[in-house]
């Protein structure tokens, strides 16, 4: 009887969650102010969980940058190929133009990194908030602390073979499941495209 109790108890608590993460989620790009009442009201009613960090990391970061049209000499980490080649009068190259990621205020840029530092310091299984941390550093531009990110994440993992590393949602990551090695693999193909990465 006490273990139905529990079970009907986690249920209960993993739907609540879910729930908050869902309206968060619905809001976070067109409602600031929505998005913060919803994170009030899932701080004082929880639980508090990897989620409630990336939604709190994604509140800042919506906040902190803004996207836009850049031209420069060489392209970011995170534009890959997908910039236009501009060419001077003979056909050479002579820059580039793409959407690019610009922090309109660096105090909610810092606040969102600071989320999901706390996040990884109290979920360190949950991949998706070290993939997350990794990824912004990317669009930072900042490929040294993108990579020093990676290596901590690759040596938690190796450390704690045991240990079920999970995703949004607290989900399990399945057998056949690799973000790591998929994110990995996605930042070389970053640093090839960039310009002082490469």
């Amino acid at each position: 009887c006490l273990i139905s109790i529990a079970l009907l108890f986690s249920s209960l608590v993993l739907m609540a969650n879910e729930e908050y993460n869902t309206r968060f989620s619905e809001v976070v790009t067109d409602s600031i102010p929505l998005a913060k009442e919803i994170l009030l009201e899932w701080e004082q009613n929880g639980p508090i969980d990897g989620d409630y960090y990336a939604a709190q990391f994604n509140y800042y970061l919506n906040q902190g940058v803004s996207i836009g049209i850049c031209m420069a000499k060489e392209l970011p980490l995170y534009v890959m190929e997908q910039g236009m080649t501009l060419t001077d009068s003979l056909g050479n190259p002579a820059g580039y133009m793409y959407g690019g990621v610009m922090a309109m205020d660096t105090l909610l840029l810092d606040s969102a990194i600071t989320w999901l530092h706390q996040g990884i310091a109290l979920f360190p299984e949950r991949l998706d908030l070290r993939i997350g941390l990794s990824t912004t550093y990317k669009m930072m531009d900042d490929g040294d602390k993108m990579f020093a990110t990676m290596c901590e994440t690759v040596e938690w993992v190796m450390k704690h073979p045991k240990v079920q590393c999970t995703w949004t949602s607290d989900d399990k990551l399945g057998v056949d499941d690799t973000p790591i090695e998929s994110t990995i693999q996605d930042y070389f193909s970053d640093c090839y495209y960039s310009g002082f990465w490469k």
